[in-house]
């Protein structure tokens, strides 16, 4: 069975009435070569031969499928919650002056409770031959439905337009998915440059606070530096040969510092975000506070 839509976006499982129970799903996308304008806005993949990528953070829906989201939950008590940012504050100098000076600073906040979810991890897949691209199988079933719904949103916020498919025509399997884009040596200067121009998005606190860490990082003479791609979209990897480690750091704030064993690094990447926590195969995870540059100073020092 093969179902178009045009809709904005689809709410309820209605939609889909015909397709079969526990059975999977592919949400595709037709005559990709005639929308490159759409499609650099979920990979920055060229449409010169098969790849497969997760879909770049651009909407809450692609959002949800790269990175862990929350829902806030109004029926309990509002709670308190501290976070730590690397801030610029200005120091009184004397004489009608001022100093710039980072510092660490702690904020304390009453919010609405929040659940927090991992995220779907959809890949998607581009068929040169058939000029199309398409979704991860999904089984149709209530549980999944709202990975399903989620799925199509974000193709429909991009496209327009999808195809809902059955699987029985069998399309291509999965083919290579690029993770990382190891950037040529030189100065910190030079790869900031090409780091910054990747990871433009985002708020100005966040972006500061990721550019601090990967300084960091840097101090400590990284053999080789990496730019994440398909589901590490928005990670930098640091490779340090000697001290058999490599970091990945990323610029999502609720996002941990991973340390892995450098012989299995690439490997381990190639793995779900979900399924490298769940499976603890990263040697720590690092969390974004102010003890974060301490405790990465004690791995690689």
């Amino acid at each position: 069975m093969i179902l178009p839509i045009t809709k904005k976006y689809i709410i309820t499982k209605n939609v889909l009435i015909g397709f079969r129970k526990e059975h999977p799903l592919r949400i595709v996308v037709e005559n990709i070569s005639h929308k490159r304008d759409a499609v650099k806005n979920i990979t920055s993949n060229e449409l010169k031969s098969d790849f497969g990528f997760l879909p770049l953070v651009t909407n809450k829906y692609s959002e949800r499928n790269a990175e862990c989201w929350f829902t806030i939950d109004k029926t309990k008590p509002k709670e308190i919650y501290s976070y730590d940012l690397w801030c610029l504050r200005y120091r009184w100098a004397g004489r009608g002056k001022s100093e710039p000076r980072y510092e660490w600073l702690s904020f304390n906040k009453e919010r609405y409770h929040r659940d927090y979810h991992s995220p779907y991890e959809i890949y998607f897949y581009y068929s040169m031959q058939e000029d199309r691209i398409f979704s991860d199988p999904i089984i149709f079933n209530d549980k999944n439905f709202p990975i399903i719904k989620n799925t199509i949103n974000l193709i429909l916020k991009q496209f327009g337009e999808c195809v809902v498919d059955d699987c029985d025509n069998n399309y291509v399997g999965r083919v290579e998915i690029v993770k990382w884009k190891f950037l040529p040596s030189g100065s910190w200067s030079k790869d900031r440059e090409v780091i910054e121009n990747n990871f433009k998005k985002g708020k100005k606190s966040e972006i500061q606070n990721f550019i601090h860490d990967l300084e960091i990082l840097y101090s400590f003479s990284p053999d080789k530096v990496a730019v994440g791609e398909g589901g590490f979209n928005g990670y930098v990897a640091f490779c340090y040969i000697n001290k058999k480690l490599c970091v990945l750091e990323s610029q999502h704030p609720l996002n941990a510092t991973y340390v892995f064993n450098i012989d299995f690094w690439q490997e381990l990447s190639k793995r779900t975000k979900t399924d490298i926590i769940e499976s603890k195969s990263a040697l720590k995870r690092i969390y974004h506070k102010k003890t974060w540059e301490k405790e990465i100073s004690e791995i690689l020092k």
